[in-house]
């Protein structure tokens, strides 16, 4: 006997969940998840949009392999950051910052509009006015053309500023680490210095080598003795036996004269037993030491893998030599490692259970990701570590960490990469159990990650998103809805979806711009069979990936589209689909009829599946595998327009509309009839076109028949 029922896909708050649970309709996520989310993004309210499209913005140099890296300098300026092959490239308010200046001549200009993007000096800049180019005493943003008009004329192309860097590819610019304080980026890696970034004046930054001072130090030890040939300036460093390499020039020493140190800093390598040195502090005599102490960080030790700010300190944690150890600078004073028992200065110390540490980040306490496990390191009752207060280690959890990428902090939470690479695990305190513990943000997920995960971000701003890459043949990237606040006795909203575009995610970070979180990607494309890297950033107003914008009086031709020259790109103009073109040699296309609102760039394809229906039947037990129609499919929607359901397309158009005017939105429910007969009964919802969708429900009549 036939059962008609009516049922209700309201929530999607487990995402797009794994084939494992595939006939678990004894669990909720069954029911909050879906078969596939592709190009979707799963919302805290329950629905699924579209997603937003990326902007183009610059080439990588060379189309050179590259990581980006935030620096958040104040509320209104937030650079990103592109690390190149020795190089550091700056972005800010959606441009690039450049290092040329136009001439000082009027610029003519032509009628011919070009999509947009901005560029900034770092010295004095020239600004566009209305007609010409006139001298501003502060760096200012220039819009080229799109707004209606090209510049051109121009002598010089837009080039941008860059820094020169140690960092190379060939040495893993995914090792470098890194955390800021109020104005400077710290950043770590294994094979070099620790470095800092500071911004100076306008859009102008400087990368320098930390200088420590005093430290910190290797264990003391009294033979070989070492003997200073003067008290100051630069000397020569004789050892009794063989003890210097030629790794240790950069290194600090400390020398001891009778219970009386001073330090220096090794300059030059002549022989195991001989260096030149620069005196930092005065040595006392001239005479063989009673006892020194190496420096613990060099060419020939390895230097820092992982850094923080801690309770007032910067916290360097593990080095080759030593890879479970952590050090801590004197409070307030970033730098100084000078040795001492007072509560203030420096400390030192090895969580003897864990092996090789992987991370650190404060919190309640501070947190250690290791090898084997993750812990908490916390001062005797409660107070903050320092000499005279040794850390008690607590372990917490064994699920160990990656050293692919660095966690990130959402909330009281950290997020954490598993050390296979797969598995992204939430470190957390739990009150009811008085414990931390990792849950896997992945099991109901599991074949999304069956890649490994290169880059993870957080995105607090205008949804809390968890963003990552997979390591797969399509670089895909994957979106989490993320926020456990919501229903949290059932666990809150973890909802993984899927995304693709025409290349390959390479690496993503976020800054805050216009009160929102603005992510920026770094993307491996292909054009006419060249390889190029693409920096781009995430734009909710476009549907595109590497699209351009325009908006102005009404055009008819757009240039400026170079960087996707022998590809076939989407045009949005006003709100109407325009024919899809091939973009030729010269960038240029033409459309038909003007429009002054226009976006284009590449395609992609949003889909959502539902899983097979489960409802009650006459007799009981489960309707799975029995023979189900749809009698009517009905999806309620907001500010959305055409899309197709079940493979049939839902007209754009009414016989309400202008037929010289764009298609209006609907924030209604849009239903089909008659779907046929089948044993899933999935429904799916795709938007075909380059335009947004919003799905708030499906839900309809459902006829479930005999087997």
């Amino acid at each position: 006997m036939a059962t008609k029922t009516h049922p209700l896909f309201s929530n999607f708050s487990a995402g797009e969940i794994s084939p494992r649970l595939d006939a678990r309709v004894d669990l909720s996520q069954y029911f909050n998840g879906a078969n596939e989310i592709k190009d979707f993004i799963c919302v805290q309210q329950g629905g699924v949009k579209t997603r937003g499209g990326f902007h183009f913005v610059l080439e990588a140099k060379n189309a050179g392999v590259a990581r980006l890296i935030p620096f958040k300098f104040s509320e209104l300026q937030n650079y990103m950051i592109l690390f190149g092959e020795k190089y550091l490239w700056f972005f800010t308010d959606s441009g690039n910052v450049t290092s040329n200046l136009f001439p000082s001549t009027i610029i003519q200009k032509q009628t011919e509009p070009t999509l947009w993007h901005t560029s900034y000096f770092p010295q004095d800049a020239f600004r566009v006015t209305s007609n010409d180019v006139s001298i501003s005493a502060t760096p200012q943003a220039v819009i080229f053309g799109f707004g209606g008009s090209r510049l051109v004329g121009r002598t010089t192309p837009n080039i941008p500023y860059e820094i020169e860097t140690p960092y190379t590819v060939d040495y893993d610019l995914w090792s470098i680490r890194y955390d800021q304080d109020d104005e400077n980026l710290y950043l770590v890696h294994p094979l070099y210095p620790p470095m800092v970034l500071t911004k100076g004046t306008g859009h102008t930054f400087s990368l320098n080598e930390i200088e420590f001072i005093d430290g910190p130090y290797e264990d003391e030890i009294d033979t070989p003795t070492i003997t200073p040939s003067g008290t100051t300036g630069d000397i020569t460093l004789t050892a009794s036996s063989a003890l210097f390499l030629a790794g240790h020039v950069g290194a600090l020493w400390r020398l001891n004269h009778s219970d009386v140190w001073s330090w220096v800093k090794i300059i030059g390598f002549t022989s195991s037993t001989v260096v030149t040195a620069t005196v930092m502090s005065d040595v006392t005599v001239a005479l063989a030491t009673t006892s020194h102490r190496e420096g613990v960080w060099s060419d020939v030790n390895g230097w820092p893998k992982h850094l923080c700010f801690s309770e007032g300190r910067l916290l360097f944690a593990g080095n080759y030599e030593h890879p479970q150890t952590i050090w801590a600078s004197k409070t307030n004073n970033y730098t100084e490692f000078t040795p001492g028992v007072l509560d203030n200065d420096p400390y030192v110390f090895v969580p003897a259970d864990l092996n090789i540490i992987r991370w650190i980040l404060p919190g309640r306490e501070l947190n250690i990701g290791a090898l084997n496990a993750e812990a908490t390191a916390v001062g005797p009752t409660d107070s903050p570590i320092s000499p005279a207060s040794p850390p008690i280690i607590k372990g917490a959890t064994t699920h160990g960490s990656s050293d692919v990428i660095a966690p990130i902090r959402v909330g009281n939470s950290i997020i954490f990469l598993q050390r296979a690479n797969r598995k992204v695990r939430e470190f957390t305190y739990s009150f009811t159990n008085d414990a931390y513990g990792a849950p896997d943000l992945t099991i109901a997920s599991e074949h999304l990650f069956r890649s490994d995960i290169i880059d993870l971000i957080y995105q607090q701003e205008p949804d809390s998103l968890i963003w990552a890459i997979r390591n797969d043949t399509e670089g895909s990237i994957l979106t989490c809805s993320y926020d456990r606040s919501v229903d949290s006795t059932k666990g809150g909203i973890v909802a993984w979806s899927k995304s693709y575009t025409d290349g390959r995610f390479e690496s993503i970070a976020t800054i805050p711009h216009d009160e929102q979180d603005q992510v920026w990607a770094l993307v491996h494309r292909e054009i006419n069979g060249v390889d190029k890297r693409y920096v781009e950033y995430y734009d909710e107003n476009i549907s595109v990936d590497s699209g351009l914008t325009y908006s102005g009086s009404p055009v008819t031709v757009l240039g400026g589209l170079g960087h996707l020259e022998g590809k076939t790109v989407r045009i949005v103009g006003d709100g109407a689909t325009y024919p899809s073109q091939v973009v030729p040699a010269t960038g240029e296309i033409t459309i038909s009829p003007a429009a002054s609102e226009i976006y284009v760039g590449l395609a992609y394809s949003p889909k959502l599946i539902t899983n097979r229906p489960e409802v009650a039947v006459v007799g009981g037990g489960s309707s799975q595998g029995l023979k189900k129609r749809w009698n009517k499919v009905t999806v309620r929607v907001l500010d959305t327009t055409g899309i197709t359901i079940n493979g049939e397309v839902y007209p754009a158009r009414n016989t309400e509309d202008l037929m010289d005017a764009a298609p209006g939105t609907y924030t209604e429910d849009l239903s089909i009839s008659n779907l046929g007969w089948g044993t899933q009964g999935m429904i799916t919802i795709e938007q075909p076109q380059s335009l947004p969708a919003y799905i708030v429900a499906v839900f309809g009549t459902l006829v479930v028949g005999d087997d």
